[in-house]
Order: structure tokens, then C-alpha cells, then sequence
């Protein structure tokens, strides 16, 4: 009985400590959830990062009382940079003290400077890793350094790859005038023989570009190369003229009555969408142009765009018609503020006379209670404006808009 009595005593002590393990497990693993979630994040990047220069610096910082910046390391960082190169970036922010991070994806992620990649959670949720991405290095491409025809087939032009580039624009000439035109093809080749339909010396030019309307904000063209002329006799053109167009590249054709020099000077329909043709026959492509008052964005083969556009690291709402949107404006039920120059606002307040408004980091009007620098605001649910000198329940916020406790 004595063993036996010893054995159940020790048992009670093992299941004691068990209970005793357990609960403490369960403590800590609860005191995470008894915490506020951090749903979303707001971070500002900034990076001295140029062309042919140094490796560079990298920073951020979170305006938020939640949770701060620990460290914020280039993952992929070269001792010089090239035009074109996207420095990929690590960050890792920390929560405060009864605070943890949920899920974290794009829609959640609010970077000014750089673009979301992915995050990852750790440390019982306290610590949130995001990787993103800058915007390219800011540079211009080289010139072309050989541009020429191949003997065989007729018509057949062809090029020198540029470094870093991955699209090129092109240029069919006759006789000095052009005849064909491609705003962006990724080869380095192009059968231009089913548009020589008309006896001359042709020629091309060709220049590296951008590939896209996003990569044009930090990619700049490089200079045009010229080809030497190519004699076109008239049997030639007449069995250019019998050849089906098969390059699957969209381009705008001088004689056949679609290209700029066709028209008069003015807006311009066709199956792929508006363009604007310049009273020297030329079209504005991946930029801004104002046309009468207002503006207009181009992409890169120079159709107007419409809805929401990003350009130079900026954000801005066009309408149906093309045209810029200024001030306030509401999109789904929310209101945005976009500035002509600085297209959408974000993360900041805006005065407009004796009101102050505060646009979110994702832009939209702040409503409600605010925590701004340290200090509480109250912003009217009804139009946005920051209350001064009112008792908002029984809280007394003062002439400067601020909670005085």
C-alpha cells in the first residue's frame, strides 16, 4: 500500500505540472489574440539609388502608432546600379506592445515609394517581413550601334540588341518620307517588304524603348540609329503590294489612309481606340498632352487612357472621354482628393481655406476619430472636415482640433 500510495502521489504531481505546463501554454498562446490586430500597414520608402552611381541607401518609416520600422536591406544590392534595374527591398516592422499582425497581402500593404511583393509573419505575429519593389533606375538607354537590311529576304530590317532595353520603336522612310511606323515590337527584326508598295530608296530608323507605360517613367528612349537606303524597284513594289501583312505587330501605315499625314489635324478612331494626330503629324505616345484645357494621358502606342492611371509614381483618374480629373472626387461610394500635379493624395492633410481634411494612406477621406503625429482629431463623418472647438460626446476638442484630454 505504501508503494502504491507513493505512485498516486506522484502521479497527482505529474498531472499537476502537466496542468500547471498547459495553462501557462495556453496563457501565452491566448495573449495574442487578446491583443488588437494589425489589418493593414502604411510605409514610405525612400532610396538614393541612380544609375552608374554607388550601391546606393535605402529607408522607411511608418506613420503609425502600432507598429515600427526594425531594418530595411536591399535583397539584391550591386555595387552600381543599370538604367532599368529593380532593387528589391526587405522590411521588417515590429508591433507595439498589445498589438500583433494579421494577415498582411497587396490590398492590405499601402507602400509609397515602392511596390508590394509579398510578406510573412513570425515571432507569435509580432514581426512582419515585406519584400517589395522599387521603381526602376532612372536612366537612358543606349543607342543602337548597328542597324541594317539583311540581304535576303527584301525588306527584311534588322538591329543590334541594347542592353537592358527589350523593345524597340521603328520607322519605315521612302524617299524622306515615312511610310510606316511601329511604336514597340520585342524582336530585333522586321519585315517591312509588304509596305514598300511603291517604287524609291527606304530606309529605317530605330531606337530602344521602354516596354511598357509603367517603365516609362524611369526609362528614357535612347537615340534614333538610321539604316542605309534599300532600292525598291517597281516590280518589287508590286510584289510587296500582293503580300499579306502577317507581322502581328500593330503599327500606323502613311499611305493607306489610317496614318497621321491621312487627316487633318485632330482626334482619331480606330479599332484599338482614340489618338490625337499633332498638326506635324505626329502623335503623342506614353505621355501627358494638354489638348485644348484639359489633359490627356498616352500609353505607349498612343491611345488615350481612361480610369485610374499611375505615372510618375503618381496616381490619377481619368474620365470616359480621356480627360483628368481634378478635386475632390467620389469613386465607389468613397472620395478622393487628386491634385493636378500630384495626381491622388495620400497620407496627408489638406487645407482648402479654413478646413482641414485627412486623406488615408490608400487615399480615401478620412471619417471618424484620427491618430495623427501623437494627437486625436475628429473628423466630421458627414463631409470630412477636422471639428475645432466642440464637445464630440464627452470629449472637448479644442480650437486647433485636438482631443485635450
Amino acid at each position: 500500500m505504501t508503494g502504491r500510495r507513493r505512485y498516486v502521489c506522484k502521479g497527482v504531481k505529474m498531472a499537476a505540472a502537466a496542468g500547471l505546463c498547459l495553462a501557462v501554454w495556453w496563457s501565452a498562446a491566448t495573449a495574442v489574440y487578446a491583443d488588437e490586430a494589425i489589418k493593414s500597414v502604411a510605409v514610405a520608402v525612400t532610396s538614393s539609388v541612380v544609375a552608374n552611381g554607388d550601391g546606393g541607401s535605402v529607408s522607411a518609416t511608418a506613420d503609425s502608432t502600432k507598429y515600427h520600422v526594425v531594418s530595411c536591406d536591399f535583397i539584391n544590392g550591386k555595387s552600381q546600379w543599370k538604367a532599368g534595374d529593380i532593387p528589391k527591398v526587405s522590411i521588417e516592422l515590429a508591433a507595439e506592445e498589445g498589438y500583433y499582425f494579421n494577415s498582411i497581402n497587396a490590398s492590405g500593404a499601402h507602400i509609397r515609394g515602392a511596390d508590394y511583393v509579398t510578406s510573412k509573419k513570425s515571432d507569435a505575429k509580432r514581426s512582419l517581413t515585406m519584400t517589395v519593389k522599387l521603381k526602376g533606375v532612372k536612366g537612358t538607354l543606349d543607342r543602337v550601334e548597328d542597324a541594317y537590311w539583311e540581304e535576303k529576304p527584301l525588306g527584311k530590317a534588322r538591329w543590334a540588341k541594347v542592353e537592358g532595353a527589350s523593345s524597340y520603336e521603328v520607322k519605315l522612310f521612302c524617299d524622306g518620307s515615312m511610310v510606316y511606323h511601329v511604336p514597340r515590337t520585342n524582336s530585333v527584326s522586321y519585315d517591312f517588304f509588304p509596305y514598300m508598295t511603291e517604287a524609291g530608296d527606304y530606309y529605317f530608323k530605330v531606337r530602344a524603348v521602354a516596354r511598357s507605360e509603367s517603365e516609362s517613367d524611369y526609362l528614357k528612349a535612347g537615340d534614333w540609329a538610321e539604316s542605309e537606303n534599300q532600292e525598291i524597284t517597281r516590280k518589287d513594289a508590286q510584289a510587296a503590294g500582293k503580300r499579306s501583312v502577317s507581322t502581328g505587330v500593330k503599327g500606323v501605315n502613311e499611305k493607306d489612309g489610317t496614318g497621321p499625314q491621312s487627316q487633318a489635324p485632330g482626334w482619331v478612331q480606330d479599332q484599338n481606340g482614340w489618338w490625337y494626330k499633332n498638326e506635324d503629324g505626329t502623335y503623342p505616345v506614353g505621355k501627358w498632352n494638354m489638348i485644348g484645357d484639359k489633359w490627356y494621358l498616352f500609353d505607349m502606342n498612343g491611345y488615350m487612357l481612361t480610369g485610374w492611371q499611375w505615372k510618375n509614381d503618381r496616381e490619377y483618374y481619368l474620365t470616359s472621354n480621356g480627360d483628368m480629373v481634378t478635386g475632390w472626387f467620389q469613386y465607389n461610394r468613397i472620395w478622393y482628393y487628386l491634385d493636378p500635379e500630384q495626381g491622388k493624395l495620400t497620407g496627408t492633410w489638406l487645407q482648402q481655406g479654413d478646413d482641414w481634411y485627412y486623406l488615408n494612406p490608400d487615399g480615401s477621406m478620412a471619417a471618424g476619430w484620427l491618430l495623427s503625429q501623437g494627437s486625436w482629431y475628429y473628423l466630421d463623418p458627414r463631409d470630412g472636415r477636422m471639428v475645432k472647438d466642440q464637445v464630440v460626446g464627452e470629449y472637448y476638442i479644442d480650437q486647433n482640433g485636438i482631443w485635450a484630454p
